[in-house]
């Protein structure tokens, strides 16, 4: 059996069942493609679930057969941060496993989509389509005009970073949406708000003015765009950024 175990996004966020499902398997592979760990995000991880084999893009994409098939004759799991089908690796994972005759478990976690607009009193009704700024930005519009058409509908935005060839700084989103701002002209006065280390101990807050950030943010980075507050949306908004922390 092939378990898909959402880790949460943090150790202190990790359900009961997906640490049962981790401590009986035999083998635990930790998803370090889809999204960020720095060595000291891979120890505390290492402590807490145990050991694990590293599972990166070629193991996930290139060799996606050849890694289900592990699962043939014993249960395996795929420790993922957040929540499993979040990123779109993980249904072709699992689909190929289905293919193979191999039984999946599909255990949730915490997922910074849902956790980006509560931490900033946004609604979850009004997000709009989750959107992934590029690498390669400035060789398609596709994520400004994916961004402009949330905000003209009124619905929220959260901004994925991309992370290959390495992780988009804070600094590349801001330069990424102004460059295309100024070339379309469609966005006015935006606004943002941004976590860094999403669940742990140094996990930063910003919302405000997007020309106005200031500060140092470490991946793994998320944005969000509001689109049309409420007034109470704003007020929680606002006063969130405040804190600097997500403590």
């Amino acid at each position: 059996m092939l378990y898909l175990v959402g880790l949460g996004l943090s150790p202190s966020m990790t359900t009961r069942e997906a640490m049962d499902a981790l401590k009986q398997v035999e083998t635990v592979y930790l998803d370090v493609y889809t999204n960020y760990f720095d060595q000291k995000m891979l120890k505390e991880w290492k402590y807490y679930i145990g050991d694990f084999e590293a599972a990166e893009r070629v193991m996930l994409e290139d060799r996606v057969t050849e890694f289900v098939l592990k699962g043939k004759n014993k249960d395996i799991a795929l420790a993922v941060s957040g929540d499993v089908f979040v990123a779109t690796t993980h249904s072709v994972v699992a689909s190929e496993a289905v293919s193979h005759g191999i039984k999946v478990k599909y255990i949730p976690g915490v997922s910074i989509i849902t956790y980006a607009l509560s931490i900033f009193g946004l609604q979850h009704y009004k997000m709009g389509r989750v959107v992934t700024v590029p690498y390669l930005w400035r060789s398609s519009p596709s994520f400004f005009e994916k961004l402009s058409y949330n905000i003209k509908k009124g619905l929220h935005t959260v901004l994925l970073l991309d992370l290959y060839p390495e992780p988009l700084t804070l600094g590349d989103v801001i330069e990424a949406v102004n460059y295309w701002n100024n070339k379309y002209g469609t966005l006015d006065d935006v606004y943002v708000g941004v976590i860094s280390r999403a669940g742990w101990d140094d996990c930063k807050l910003f919302s405000g003015h997007m020309n106005e950030l200031k500060g140092n943010f470490k991946p793994p980075i998320t944005v969000v765009v509001p689109g049309k507050m409420h007034p109470l949306e704003e007020e929680i908004f606002l006063e969130a950024g405040k804190l600097g922390n997500c403590r």
